[in-house]
């Protein structure tokens, strides 16, 4: 019965993949194994650095196992210089009508970083291009927290900012808070976000470490406690997928338990909860998102498919006394520890979360009863 209930359950996650995309940056080796244990965990979308233009075999490859295994693949885009060759558009035309039809195809991935006006200018013709070849399938730009990405904002559909708080910091050290305050800045663009968290080791940049005055071996992966933050941090901005960085850094590392053991675990939780989540009501219970400083706390609820979920994340590295304030009311009654949420034996009432406290970066998730 177990098995049943679980074969029940696998599909249905497959199934709203296309909806919350979450998926993993650099799967790496290309093969059988590395796409069945992501699945393993409910991840539904794949990239890799390829070069169109110059690599089709391996991206053919991408391609083919993808959709081997029920996957969609975060499509590179503008890779190998090709933006600054006179005739890119027609270059890029060229390879978007090559794939267009793939049914791996689940996003294109504009660009990696951007920064300048010129290269806003030239993705921006090619943003227009794919919307003409494509209308149907979105576009996604990663975005570093540089001092001009939101003059980005029109070369788009979906933003996807990325920063990596964990090096050598014992928890709750590590500046986990950068990660959701720059999703909190980028949502003032006013499209939807699908954020880049970190699950790396800077151990394996060490000339990035060494530049920093770092030492590479003294680098540590997040926790499941800190992914975990990374995503209901951001899920209570109405985030619309995320993705994770790296699966190839995990593995060149041999580290690939971590994976099995901590981010993938992690990865599972969210998505079992935006499964639930699917189709209901979200409402921010706590400092409209986006207005002013990212608050020490956010809160939000979910309710519908005959059910409600509310969460409550700390964005400090110290512990919140209870309880907590509501802008919005979150109606009445007893909270359901769901997940890895303890339990407080919490309850809300009106516009008060009733908790003893908050441990330094907790999230509480909780089925409302």
């Amino acid at each position: 019965m177990k098995s049943f209930i679980f074969c029940i359950l696998f599909f249905v996650i497959s199934a709203v993949s296309a909806e919350f995309p979450i998926g993993v940056y650099m799967l790496a080796p290309e093969e059988d194994a590395s796409h069945e244990i992501t699945l393993k965990f409910g991840i539904g979308y794949v990239q890799n650095y390829l070069n169109p233009y110059k690599g089709a075999e391996a991206v053919d490859k991408q391609m083919a196992n993808a959709a081997k295994h029920g996957q969609k693949v975060l499509f590179n885009m503008c890779r190998g210089g090709v933006l600054d060759e006179p005739d890119f558009l027609e270059k890029n035309r060229e390879m978007v009508r090559k794939y267009k039809d793939h049914p791996a195809l689940g996003m294109w991935y504009l660009y990696d970083e951007p920064t300048g006006e010129v290269m806003r200018d030239k993705l921006q013709q090619v943003y227009r291009m794919l919307k003409e070849e494509t209308p149907d399938i979105p576009v996604a730009l990663c975005l570093a927290w540089t001092k001009d990405y939101s003059i980005f904002k029109d070369c788009a559909d979906f933003m996807m900012p990325d920063i990596y708080p964990v090096k050598n910091q014992p928890f709750p050290e590590a500046p986990l808070r950068i990660f959701p305050e720059f999703v909190w800045n980028v949502t003032r663009m006013k499209k939807p976000v699908i954020p880049i968290a970190q699950i790396k080791s800077f151990k394996t940049y060490p000339e990035m470490m060494k530049k920093a005055n770092i030492d590479p071996a003294s680098c540590r992966y997040p926790t499941y406690d800190e992914i975990r933050y990374y995503n209901f941090s951001t899920m209570v901005m109405d985030i619309k997928g995320m993705f994770y960085y790296s699966f190839y850094d995990i593995w060149r590392d041999k580290q690939m338990s971590y994976f099995e053991e901590t981010a993938g675990p992690a990865i599972k939780e969210l998505r079992e909860f935006a499964t639930l989540i699917d189709g209901a009501k979200f409402t921010a219970l706590t400092t409209p998102i986006g207005q002013g400083k990212l608050p020490d706390y956010l809160a939000a609820s979910w309710i519908g498919n005959g059910g409600g979920w509310i969460v409550l994340v700390n964005n400090t590295a110290t512990e919140l006394a209870g309880d907590f304030a509501l802008q919005q009311p979150a109606g009445k009654g007893k909270l359901i520890p769901w997940g890895k949420t303890r339990d407080a034996g919490a309850s809300v009432s009106g516009k008060t979360l009733k908790l003893d406290k908050l441990a330094p970066w907790e999230v509480m998730v909780w089925s409302l009863k």
